[in-house]
């Protein structure tokens, strides 16, 4: 009876560790993801190449409430991002103000800007399909009517643009599902070095 009690005894234990070692390996997993949600995650990059696009942009198909720490893509039509934990993300609307539309010659003018141009800046913990979870809640909220994107921001140590050399964004999509682009976002800890050109403007 000794030896069987010992025994269990000693499963028992054994299964603890195991317990233990596996909660560590969790932990030790989400500390790696935070401590990948750093600036400077791409490293030092030179562009050589004229028409060089950095970004990566999907759109968000829900309506997001300020307070929310998660959005869903759009992964279809070329805009699987491939989001990773760590990543830096900016989120942005680019319609949605309310104009004029009297008869009058105030016609057209900016009655309310509503979410038209907001955007903020966030970092990705894990993406599931098309639902990309963000590590801090948004501050804003934000309307499909608007047409929200998600774009991946690379986040340089240093970064040169040779002569000759350009970063630009793709340019507005602006048809069925797929509207985005227009926008160069990068964020950089280090010496930045423009021998060509950062625009937003077509090719």
């Amino acid at each position: 009876m000794i030896e069987k009690y010992s025994a269990v005894k000693k499963r028992s234990a054994n299964s603890y560790i195991g317990y233990i070692r596996f909660i560590f390996s969790v932990a030790l997993l989400m500390f790696s993801c935070f401590s990948f949600g750093q600036p400077g995650k791409s490293g030092a990059v030179t562009i050589s190449a004229l028409n060089t696009v950095v970004n990566c942009y999907s759109s968000v198909t829900n309506n997001v409430s300020a307070g929310a720490t998660s959005v869903t893509v759009n992964n279809s039509g070329g805009s699987n991002c491939n989001w990773e934990c760590g990543d830096l993300v900016m989120i942005y609307q680019v319609q949605g103000a309310s104009v004029n539309t009297s008869n009058s010659d105030s016609y057209g003018a900016i009655t309310a800007y509503n979410s038209s141009g907001l955007y903020e800046f966030n970092y990705v913990t894990f993406a599931n399909g098309n639902t990309v979870n963000l590590q801090n809640p948004l501050v804003n909220s934000y309307a499909t009517s608007g047409r929200i994107q998600l774009i991946k921001v690379p986040s340089y140590t240093s970064l040169t643009v040779n002569a000759g050399a350009s970063i630009v964004p793709v340019l507005w999509q602006d048809g069925g599902s797929f509207r985005k682009g227009g926008v160069v976002a990068i964020h950089c800890t280090g010496t930045v070095t423009v021998n060509g050109t950062i625009h937003a403007t077509s090719y």
